[in-house]
């Protein structure tokens, strides 16, 4: 298919779900869009090095998208069968999210909040001491970033609490009714993390933080418009374009250009680095399947180690010393690298190489099926604790042409940060509670 045809699946897609006042946020419609956008920027095949993909990248790609939108479209028959009544109503899920929101604890989501505002702060400050100096300002900005990330072990993790404390502020801007002083110390908290964290020029977890932000604004206080949509993405593309100049040199800028021989005019080849970004998932997903599904390389399937990896490596770190017994591929994907230093893959490739053609089917399926499951539960039954979660499990799908987030530990920390701030994790009752003490049916929700 051409790039326009991807682009009429997208407007088709967007124009009938906002004429049907359906929820733009499905998990099939959000997959549809992402990756209709996608495909449509690798259509225009701007590099020479891009070929036609393999008949496994055929059947795999495509044989994993209709699973996952099948699962979905598989819960939302079953639910209007069993629910024939029920309609999609996107204004009764405000007027229950702020029900829901003045029952909340806002005292101690806040104090959840203020933690993790000062884990950060606490973080930023010990790597600028060790390092001596902040990215954005350094002569080596992509070599500062990542030295000021790994400057101890402690600040590593504690740097990624500031976009937690970001999602917890908009929740709290949005629903937690505050006023006056405590409203304006929100806002300026917000912002002087927000600016910090953009000085480390770090992108990924300022697009889930902008996925999020979304979200929360969709389902809690307007539904998106057009006009919406395309305010968002202008400023996610401002931020991407300025990081990625900010990051990149002019020399290594025409270096990237010689090596993916882009097909672009001088004047505006500085936007190679958006087109690589994009389609350099999608041609590492054919290298990689036509070398070693096709070819003669032979690649074993690590059963599972790459979807535990924030245990297996981040945990237990027990990771690097597999991948030297077994030769499994690392978290670089060095194995599917098309040009160095464009290392990322799109999600199909994460899964074959975890449970080959089998995982491929299965897991999208089984992701399609629990994700519109839980998506249609929020929109029945919605509380601001379900829907803040979707906000951050829906970066699966907007993300997965890019990175597997299942895999990374600061996703699933993310969530036992919303559960602890929403109180559904209570560790002081869980210590006080007696062993012998049966539990109630009733208590699991």
């Amino acid at each position: 298919m051409t790039w326009w045809g991807y682009l009429c699946v997208l407007a088709a897609t967007v124009s009938f779900t906002l004429a049907y006042k359906q929820d733009l946020f499905s998990p099939a419609r959000v997959y549809i869009c992402i990756y209709s956008f996608l495909l449509s920027v690798n259509a225009l095949n701007l590099s020479r090095i891009q070929v036609p993909w393999c008949h496994s990248t055929l059947l795999f790609f495509w044989g994993a998208s209709f699973m996952f939108v099948a699962g979905a479209v598989m819960i939302d028959v079953a639910g209007k069968a069993k629910f024939p009544a029920w309609r999609v109503d996107l204004p009764a899920v405000k007027a229950a999210l702020h029900q829901d929101a003045a029952r909340m604890d806002w005292k101690w989501f806040q104090a959840v909040w203020i933690a993790c505002v000062a884990i950060f702060l606490a973080s930023y400050l010990a790597s600028y001491l060790v390092i001596g100096v902040i990215p954005v300002f350094s002569s080596t900005p992509e070599q500062t970033r990542l030295a000021f990330q790994e400057a101890t072990q402690i600040t590593y993790y504690g740097l990624f609490f500031g976009p937690f404390s970001m999602m917890l502020a908009v929740e709290m801007i949005l629903f937690g009714g505050f006023h006056g002083i405590r409203l304006k110390v929100i806002y300026a908290a917000f912002i002087l993390v927000t600016l910090l964290f953009l000085t480390i020029i770090t992108r990924f977890d300022v697009f889930r933080f902008f996925i999020f932000l979304v979200v929360l604004y969709h389902y809690g206080k307007k539904n998106l418009k057009l006009s919406h949509l395309l305010l968002v993405l202008v400023a996610i593309l401002a931020i991407f374009i300025s990081a990625s100049l900010i990051r990149i040199s002019q020399d290594a800028i025409g270096t990237l250009n010689e090596t993916i021989k882009i097909k672009l005019p001088r004047n505006i080849a500085w936007a190679s680095g958006f087109y690589a970004y994009l389609a350099n998932d999608f041609w590492n997903m054919n290298y990689a399947f036509s070398k070693f599904a096709e070819g003669k390389y032979f690649h074993p399937h690590s059963l599972g180690l790459g979807m535990l990896r924030a245990v297996t490596l981040f945990g237990f770190r027990i990771e690097p010393g597999l991948i030297d017994t077994f030769g499994y591929d690392t978290i670089m994907n060095p194995m599917a690298e098309r040009v160095k230093g464009l290392n990322t893959v799109v999600y199909v490739w994460h899964l074959w190489k975890d449970f080959g053609a089998a995982g491929v089917f299965a897991v999208p399926m089984l992701g399609g099926l629990l994700l519109a499951k839980f998506h249609f539960n929020n929109l029945r039954a919605p509380t601001l604790f379900r829907i803040s979660m979707y906000g951050c499990i829906i970066a699966i799908v907007v993300l997965s042409f890019h990175i597997p987030i299942w895999e990374l530990w600061f996703f699933h920390v993310n969530l036992l940060v919303m559960a602890v701030a929403h109180k559904k994790i209570n560790f002081a009752k869980a210590v006080r509670m007696p062993f012998s003490r049966p539990v109630s049916a009733g208590t699991v929700s």
